[in-house]
């Protein structure tokens, strides 16, 4: 996706984004943060900033962090949300090409971003200019671990046009990590992040797709084909339910980070 479709479907995601009643986004940033180890005299940016699952974790504890998001909406709420901190500033950018001072930072995060950026390699050599020296610069990242989620979600994929996803530097732990240390970072480190999300049921489900980068692939379905994907989403959701008739699938996050 260009960055225009990118802004559009976050921005038309952002009413709703990480507020469907998932705990998904959240935990994620705040291990991200606890793995930057935020300290109380540190100023810090975090990239792609959503609606404030690494942002306000780290606000809970540095001198001031801003938030950049690309989309006008997830910003306007974003900055909504912030209102009464002091210690929170909210502005509208791209990830990949921050408008910010060089040097300035103690602490860059981008959770679940860099995947999204057209080159990884450029926006990370950016992100490293933000640093001052001693920095820490972390991401989170999907690992590739095969679960039932992934089956159910691949349900979208028998809707669109067949198109073959390129290998990424995304796709293991080790071209992660490689990926910061060419961007200028040492010291880098990988830990691995589990957890359960839960679903109480098809419609719940449906609406997390909805709320975040997952309705693009909704939005290119043709309507009429919608009702027949949410029948066998539905189904297999029913297929994978515990007794209180909950899905629950394990998220497997990758938490990196690198000082400069």
């Amino acid at each position: 996706m260009d960055v225009d479709k990118v802004a559009g479907v976050f921005d038309r995601a952002a009413p709703t984004y990480d507020r469907v009643g998932i705990d998904f986004f959240q935990p994620v940033g705040r291990a991200l943060v606890a793995a930057v180890r935020p300290q109380p005299t540190d100023v810090a940016v975090d990239l792609g900033c959503g609606r404030g699952a690494a942002l306000f974790p780290l606000a809970d504890t540095v001198h001031h962090v801003t938030g950049i998001d690309l989309a006008p909406k997830m910003v306007e709420l974003t900055r909504a949300d912030a209102a009464g901190r002091g210690n929170v500033t909210v502005v509208q950018g791209d990830a990949a090409t921050p408008d910010l001072p060089s040097a300035h930072f103690d602490i860059v995060t981008a959770s679940l971003v860099a995947f999204f950026m057209p080159d990884p390699l450029a926006a990370m050599r950016r992100w490293v200019t933000l640093l001052r020296p001693g920095g820490r610069l972390g991401i989170s990242s999907f690992r590739d671990v095969p679960n039932r989620m992934h089956d159910v979600m691949a349900v979208v994929q028998d809707y669109l046009p067949p198109r073959r996803a390129p290998k990424s530097v995304f796709d293991a732990d080790d071209t992660v990590a490689q990926l910061l240390r060419d961007a200028g970072l040492r010291e880098v480190t990988t830990t691995h992040l589990s957890f359960d999300t839960t679903f109480e049921d098809e419609e719940q489900f449906h609406r997390y797709e909805w709320s975040n980068g997952r309705r693009e692939a909704w939005e290119h379905i043709p309507v009429e084909w919608h009702a027949e994907a949410r029948t066998r989403m539905a189904e297999l959701l029913a297929s994978y339910a515990d007794a209180d008739g909950r899905t629950r699938f394990e998220a497997n996050i990758r938490l990196t980070v690198g000082i400069k």
